[in-house]
Formats: C-alpha cells, sequence, structure tokens
C-alpha cells in the first residue's frame, strides 16, 4: 500500500488579524502552504454576541482590503454556516470577494448538500468549497456532500463534532483517541479512490512532538488519499510541512478515558485559562496548548453536573 509522505498544511489567521501573515513570508512560496481567513469561531465573542458582530464586520473589510493588495500565495476564507445570523453580512461579503484571486470557501458545521449549493451562487465557477464536518447531522449527510461538484477536500472539525456528542475531554487526535479514529476512518473510507483530500483538524500541541507523531499516523491511516492537517500557530506549521514519515512503531493510545476526578481537574484548569485572557474571543494558547471555545463550554458542563 501507497502511504502518502507529504502533508499539506492549512494554517487559519483571524479575519482581524491579517497583519499575522508578515510572520509566515518563509512559508508563501511554499506549494503545500495554504493560509484560511477566518470569519467563524477566531473572530467570535462567545461571551457578548454584539462584540461579535463588530470583529466580523472589521474582518470582512480587512480581508477584502488584503485581497485588493495581495495575490501570491493559496487563499481560503472560512465564512459563518447559512444558519448562522452572521450568513447575510457574509452573503454581501461573497458578492465583493468574486473580484478576488482566492482558491476557496470553508462551509463550518456543513450538514447538508442544500447549504454549498447555496453559497455555490455568490461564488465563481472556479472556487472551491470545503465543508468542515463537525456536526452529527453532516456526518449523516456525509456521502451526499461528497458527492457535491466544488467538493475536493473536506475537514474533519473534531472540536465541535465532539461539543455536539457531548464528550469531554474533546479528544486530540486520531493517535490519542478510539472515538476520533473511528470518525477518521469513517470519512476516509467514504472518500477513498474518490481524490478528495482529507484534513485534519487542529491539535493541541504547539510544540511539535506528538503533532509529528500524530502526522505519522495520519500517513499511515489515510493511505493514497491526499492529506492535510490544520494549524493555529506558526509553531505547528514547519512539524507539519516539514515533517518526515520515519514509519517507527507508533503508540497509538486512548488518552481520554480518564476518571470522574481527572476530568473535572481538567475542566477547572480550561476554565480558569479560558477566562482569564484578555480578550474573550476565539482561541487561547496557554503552556504550550491550544485551548478552544468547545474546550472551554463543555468544562462549563462538566462543573455544571458535578454540581447537581
Amino acid at each position: 500500500m501507497f502511504v502518502t509522505n507529504k502533508i499539506s498544511c492549512y494554517h487559519f489567521i483571524p479575519g482581524n488579524k491579517i497583519f499575522f501573515i508578515k510572520k509566515l513570508s518563509e512559508y508563501i512560496d511554499n506549494t503545500h502552504f495554504k493560509i484560511i481567513f477566518d470569519l467563524e469561531d477566531a473572530v467570535n465573542d462567545i461571551f457578548d454576541s454584539n462584540n461579535s458582530l463588530k470583529l466580523k464586520k472589521e474582518a470582512r473589510v480587512k480581508i477584502l482590503n488584503f485581497f485588493k493588495l495581495n495575490s501570491k500565495g493559496e487563499f481560503f476564507v472560512r465564512i459563518n454556516n447559512p444558519d448562522s445570523v452572521h450568513w447575510n453580512q457574509d452573503k454581501y461579503f461573497l458578492k465583493k470577494l468574486k473580484k478576488y484571486n482566492f482558491k476557496g470557501i470553508v462551509v463550518p458545521k456543513t450538514k447538508k448538500v442544500s447549504e454549498l449549493d447555496l453559497i455555490s451562487k455568490f461564488i465563481n465557477e472556479d472556487v472551491e468549497l470545503i465543508p468542515l464536518i463537525e456536526t452529527k447531522e453532516g456526518f449523516k449527510n456525509l456521502k451526499s456532500i461528497i458527492n457535491h461538484k466544488k467538493v475536493s477536500k473536506i475537514i474533519f472539525g473534531h472540536h465541535d463534532y465532539f461539543n455536539d456528542l457531548n464528550i469531554f475531554p474533546i479528544p486530540k487526535s486520531a493517535l490519542t483517541s478510539e472515538k476520533y479514529r473511528e470518525a477518521m476512518n469513517f470519512i476516509l473510507q467514504l472518500i477513498k479512490g474518490k481524490n478528495i483530500e482529507y484534513i485534519d483538524g487542529i491539535h493541541y500541541d504547539l510544540n511539535g512532538f506528538e503533532l509529528e507523531e500524530t502526522c505519522q499516523f495520519l500517513c499511515l491511516m489515510a493511505g493514497e488519499n491526499k492529506l492535510g492537517k490544520l494549524s493555529v500557530h506558526k509553531n505547528q506549521i514547519k512539524h507539519i510541512l516539514y515533517f518526515k514519515n520515519s514509519y517507527n512503531i507508533i503508540n497509538i493510545r486512548n488518552d481520554d478515558i480518564v476518571s470522574d476526578d481527572e476530568l473535572k481537574e481538567q475542566a477547572k484548569k480550561i476554565i480558569t485559562a479560558y477566562e482569564s485572557k484578555p480578550s474573550n474571543q476565539g482561541v487561547i494558547k496557554k503552556d504550550d496548548l491550544y485551548i478552544s471555545p468547545q474546550m472551554y463550554l463543555q468544562a462549563i458542563e462538566v462543573m455544571k453536573r458535578e454540581m447537581e
């Protein structure tokens, strides 16, 4: 069996923080490096909906201004799902975006093929759609979603998916969770032989060792499928792009099987870290780990159950 050795890196940049791209100039010419400007979770304040509106408005303006002046690189934009309260503004944004050179639209929480059909009306013929599969309904309708004419890549958004299943702690990766392996394998089996790239979700690790080990396992699981990996921090990029498959024995494990006391302790740490950050929006970096809003919300639910 052929095992892929090259993993593309899809790097998220918050739409309101376009200046982050200046730190990535060394990667722009790498054909396996892609940038996703984010209008969804990275510019979302889970504590203040009015602030979310403000952040997303600012992000749309900055993304459009960027495309007016830049064309070098391969760019995608993650919008908000058509079911979102932000869709109407995103719809007008897409109309303005039509004149610029970008590769595709990432569709979060894709649940059904009709969402892709709707978005297709507002983009040019050559623009790709990348469904982010992160709900139970999305998995249920995955077969029809991957057969959409604009789909050649698919992302497994495990943070929202396991949040939708009410699973805590949210599994880190396929390497460390049986539940993650089952979900990923389901996707890989459906896209087998369809020339669709599987893009794996964001890893907690920002420093590399466990991320590289995970990349090695992804190569083994993906087989002949094209393979990509999401990143949210500059430290992660080099470990994805320059990963070399060593074909060593991989330590597959189930780190998400923990006791009730360990669950409670993890939940406390996540809540404390997330609530202590300067601005309550998007994801945070704490002790070289990535903490998402989904992890925070799940931790809150765990502590609520403890009090009942």
